[in-house]
């Protein structure tokens, strides 16, 4: 998708709130939107509408058959354009018609177009726009945070952030085909260890931890094994589902 997303509702047709309030910002526990500085009239086009994790984690966020991409999909990209010191000027827009001076390194040979819409903070407040272009991943870290990029107008990187908070908004950009990083209900969890499957819901060794987290998404799977020394081993994203 060559654009920053403007969606206001998910594609089951549901409306995304609108939240233009500081403080009700900062309260949420659900998906949200908003325009940068609550000006729809000045930023919709072209930066887009920033979105909370809240948002993004729905899985509804993107068209039919496209998808916000996940941190793994990030990294392919940027290792592809000659890793992260170099990728984000690869992905700017090249004018300084929305990036302000000096929009370093930036060439959008990609075709991209990266543009920066800023950020809106988990207090309500806006900051960053045509300096900071910030963009979801669908991704959480280990430990439940979710992650994203960075690109700024001084320097030509992609930077990965994390946050461990759901009420920062970013922009988003989404990607054909469907998010690889979802895995369908009743799937079996095979043990390599125990040579067994489990079902999702069902009993799990009791030397092995199971957090399913925010929806049944490989990201968010971490099993932890204790072998007959008492190490123990710490399988986070790569669990294999057969």
């Amino acid at each position: 998708m060559g654009e920053n997303l403007k969606t206001t509702t998910y594609n089951d047709g549901t409306a995304i709130s609108l939240i233009t309030n500081h403080i009700e910002w900062s309260n949420l526990t659900t998906g949200a939107y908003c325009w940068y500085e609550n000006e729809e009239s000045n930023y919709k086009t072209p930066y887009g509408a920033l979105y909370n994790f809240y948002s993004v984690e729905t899985n509804k966020l993107c068209p039919e058959g496209w998808h916000v991409p996940t941190d793994a999909e990030w990294a392919v990209l940027i290792d592809y354009l000659g890793g992260s010191i170099v990728a984000g000027g690869k992905l700017k827009d090249a004018s300084t018609n929305y990036w302000m001076n000096p929009n370093t390194g930036a060439t959008n040979e990609t075709s991209f177009g990266a543009i920066p819409g800023g950020s809106r903070n988990n207090n309500g407040t806006f900051n960053g726009i045509k300096s900071s272009g910030n963009y979801w991943s669908s991704s959480e870290d280990i430990t439940g945070h979710s992650l994203y990029q960075i690109l700024s107008s001084n320097n030509s990187n992609t930077v990965k952030n994390s946050s461990n908070t759901r009420n920062l908004a970013f922009s988003v950009r989404c990607i054909k085909g469907e998010n690889p990083d979802l895995i369908p209900l009743g799937i079996e969890l095979r043990d390599p260890i125990e040579n067994k499957t489990y079902t999702r819901g069902g009993s799990l060794p009791l030397d092995a931890t199971f957090k399913s987290g925010h929806g049944l998404k490989r990201c968010s799977i971490t099993i932890t094994y204790n072998d007959a020394g008492g190490q123990a081993h710490l399988i986070p994203n790569k669990f294999p589902f057969d």
